[in-house]
């Protein structure tokens, strides 16, 4: 990894300055897994491997650069004036590589030399345990921008931002600049008010955003993609290119968001609490691989295509105490609690996709599906066969089967409650601290356990056997009949 940046700074007066600064990023990583011969077949693709290679590489160029003025012009002295004005630029190019084969010529002998592209015609091939996939994406994104931060005896804030990005990864979409702004206030009360003593500190505040976010290089220009010098017939992306609906070409992200909260200190600064709320909702997301509902002007049956609104609502919260505080020894715990709730308030669009019920797949997760209604990482599976008192049903020889439907709601992994203690101690020079947190609610899916049960070999299937099988309390058979066994 190799850094390096420079800056310049020339003060015009008194209130205002110029800064022109830039960096330079490079940062290169190789990595190689080798399987040996006689693994497992799962691992390498066919019973007869010789051996296989998953290798990787990764070359990454970022270079940036911007120019500011910064002034803080005096008005009078109850009036302070804060503000920034900037242009930046930023290229970041990615030289990225992949590899996997599982054709040696000679056994574990792992070198790239040693594999085998061909077929009998001496034409690449891929597939079948093969992969060799060598991309170049690049993202060049210039912006211009702005800050300010008007105040009022020290005791008022009013905060605003503008900001427009023109990014590469927008071309020819016709919506390649993205314009988002911010506002904010904030009121120290304890310099507004004449409050008890004991409160040494205490502000509110609020404020407003917008985000934009560019999508990834090559989501609306296609490549065409090649796998072992193979032209494999697919694209990088795939998005709605025909005119007639237009209203589905590729635009950029966007996040609103909604923060009001509180900072709290009291008896000299020694407990302090900070609570913020917050509402976000993200929309436009850029969703890949959606069933082309008609005819987009993809060449596949596939569309890349910005659709839904996620809607986040939660809270963040600290409170911390400073239990001893001298110069030798301090002691400070401190106690965070968060909540979120993620809800999914739209999804496809309903001009094109009326079934509110339809299940979105995500790209490279076969259990992770959307539903309006839903939340952002909802499990989607199989589920034992249950009648309409939510009793399993068993077979005639006990086991449970399983239901037709195999998209059925089994959960969420995010937590729905987060708490954590901190305790921090100094002592002289020396810092030490811990931290013990926990994360309430949600599910997650084992798939190690779920094929450690299949095969027999789990601690769970060896105690079922010692017990003399699986008892499946409150079930029936398909004819509604009670099942007694075990």
């Amino acid at each position: 990894n190799i850094y390096g940046s420079a800056a310049l700074s020339y003060t015009i007066n008194n209130w205002l300055t110029a800064k022109v600064r830039g960096n330079y990023n490079y940062f290169n990583s190789d990595s190689q897994r080798n399987v040996a011969a006689f693994s497992q077949p799962t691992v390498l693709g066919s019973k007869d491997s010789n051996g296989k290679i998953y290798k990787n590489t990764l070359e990454k160029t970022t270079i940036y650069g911007d120019a500011l003025l910064i002034g803080n012009p005096k008005i009078n002295d109850d009036i302070s004036l804060d503000f920034t004005l900037g242009a930046s630029i930023s290229d970041l190019k990615y030289n990225i590589t992949t590899i996997e084969n599982n054709k040696l010529f000679v056994a574990n002998l792992f070198a790239l030399n040693n594999l085998d592209w061909g077929n009998e015609q001496g034409q690449g091939v891929f597939g079948n345990g093969r992969s060799y996939i060598i991309t170049h994406p690049q993202r060049q994104d210039q912006s211009v921008f702005a800050s300010a931060s008007l105040g009022y005896k020290s005791k008022v804030y009013l905060d605003l931002t503008f900001r427009n990005d023109w990014s590469s990864t927008l071309a020819g979409t016709g919506n390649n600049g993205i314009d988002y702004e911010s506002i904010g206030a904030n009121g120290i009360l304890s310099e507004i008010f004449d409050l008890p003593q004991s409160i040494s500190f205490w502000k509110v505040r609020a404020s407003y955003a917008t985000v934009g976010n560019a999508l990834d290089p090559t989501s609306t220009i296609p490549q065409p993609e090649f796998n072992a010098g193979v032209i494999t017939g697919s694209y990088s992306s795939a998005p709605v290119s025909n005119a007639m609906f237009s209203d589905l070409f590729p635009k950029p992200e966007f996040n609103r968001t909604f923060e009001a909260g509180t900072e709290l200190r009291m008896f000299k600064n020694r407990l302090s609490f900070d609570f913020t709320f917050y509402k976000s909702v993200v929309s436009n997301q850029y969703l890949k691989g959606v069933d082309a509902a008609t005819n987009f002007g993809v060449q596949s049956g596939k569309v890349d295509i910005n659709a839904g609104k996620i809607e986040n609502i939660g809270f963040e919260s600290s409170l911390s105490y400073k239990v001893f505080n001298n110069g030798k020894f301090s002691w400070t715990t401190t106690l965070n609690a968060s909540s979120n709730k993620n809800t999914i308030k739209e999804l496809l669009p309903l001009k094109y996709y009326p079934d509110p019920e339809k299940l979105f797949v995500l790209t490279g997760g076969g259990f992770n599906m959307l539903k309006v209604g839903g939340s952002f990482g909802d499990l989607y599976g199989t589920a034992f066969k249950r009648d309409a008192q939510g009793r399993i049903v068993v077979d005639a020889n006990g086991v449970p089967i399983k239901d037709s439907n195999e998209k059925q709601y089994l959960g969420n992994p995010n937590p729905k409650f987060m708490l954590g203690l901190n305790n921090n101690f100094n002592i002289g020079n020396f810092n030490v601290s811990f931290l013990v947190d926990g994360r309430f609610g949600g599910q997650v899916l084992g798939f190690t356990q779920s094929v450690n049960d299949g095969l027999g070999v789990s601690q769970a299937s060896a105690d079922s056997r010692d017990a003399g099988g699986v008892s499946i309390p409150n079930a029936v058979y398909e004819n509604g009949t009670p099942y007694t066994g075990c």
